[in-house]
């Protein structure tokens, strides 16, 4: 085997290396909040959601679609899922006059109401 081949051969075990030993870092610090929630956890996470889009339909009928945009995008935090969350603030989005925001937020909710659907 020549030098440059050795040097070659060598460079690549390095980098398979190195970027094996990376991912399994990144992969280490990950919150173990990819596992499911506990039963305690998963009503805690609907309570909170159910106070945020009433908060935020609450604060929108008071003439408040500022205040709601930030509540329901609080409600979004902790639920990013839920897309009764995201057409509230599709809402308020046109409230605002921000239609392509509002757009665009319709969109995601849609798709996440598809997602929670069950196929026939």
């Amino acid at each position: 085997m020549s030098l440059a081949a050795a040097r070659a051969t060598f460079l690549a075990a390095a980098r398979a290396t190195f970027l094996a030993v990376a991912w399994a870092a990144v992969l280490a610090a990950l919150p173990a909040a990819a596992e499911a929630p506990t039963a305690d956890e998963a009503r805690a996470i609907e309570r909170d959601t159910r106070r945020a889009l009433e908060n935020g339909r609450a604060l929108w009928l008071k003439g408040r679609p500022d205040a709601a945009e930030r509540v329901l995008r609080r409600g979004l935090r902790v639920s990013p899922q839920d897309p009764a969350l995201e057409r509230a603030l599709a809402h308020v989005l046109e409230t605002l006059e921000r239609p392509d925001e509002a757009r665009n937020a319709r969109a995601r909710a849609d798709a996440r109401a598809s997602r929670r659907s069950p196929t026939p």
